[in-house]
């Protein structure tokens, strides 16, 4: 009587376990669909950000290269903006146009450079567009402007922050 006791239990056991067993096994298979059904849907949206932004993506990352001037040297650099800060500070009619640099203060990728020039106030907004357009890898951080009540011309001084990036392919040819 004992061991037939012990059967039925065994058989009701392995009765449950069947059901037990299989809605664990659904859960699993669910949670998988889910998951990939997410995928999907990330995929979905990612290819529909893509579709409606790529204009406007390629417009930034061309933008982003321009905020960098690719040089072979930091010394090549600081001469090639030397020479058109004072190339576009003449076509703007400032005079006394001086450029110092603080090698010291250099970041990977920046250097802090001051610039001091003297010339009509009405030249200067003009002349930051065109620095704005011409020169975007020059960020302004700061502007002081000193009048003379004397005369028409205004001293300034310009902090600006030169980004370059250091190009490593030099054409030894």
């Amino acid at each position: 009587m004992k061991d037939n006791l012990t059967i039925r239990w065994i058989i009701i056991c392995l009765i449950w376990a069947c059901p037990l067993i299989f809605t664990h096994w659904n859960i699993n298979k669910i949670a998988i669909t889910m998951a990939e059904i997410e995928k999907e849907e990330i995929f979905r949206l990612d290819n529909l950000f893509w579709k409606n932004n790529s204009g406007n993506i390629s417009k930034v990352s061309t933008k982003k290269d321009s905020l960098a001037l690719p040089v072979e040297s930091i010394n090549f650099g600081l001469l090639s903006v030397e020479n058109s800060l004072k190339a576009l500070a003449s076509k703007h009619k400032f005079n006394e146009v001086q450029i110092e640099s603080v090698p010291a203060q250099t970041s990977s990728s920046s250097i802090p450079l001051t610039l001091y020039f003297e010339g009509p106030f009405e030249g200067i907004l003009p002349w930051l567009k065109t620095l704005q357009n011409e020169l975007p890898y020059l960020m302004i951080r700061h502007v002081k402007i000193t009048t003379n009540p004397f005369s028409k011309l205004v001293k300034f001084k310009l902090q600006l922050y030169f980004r370059y990036i250091i190009n490593d392919s030099v054409n030894l040819t």
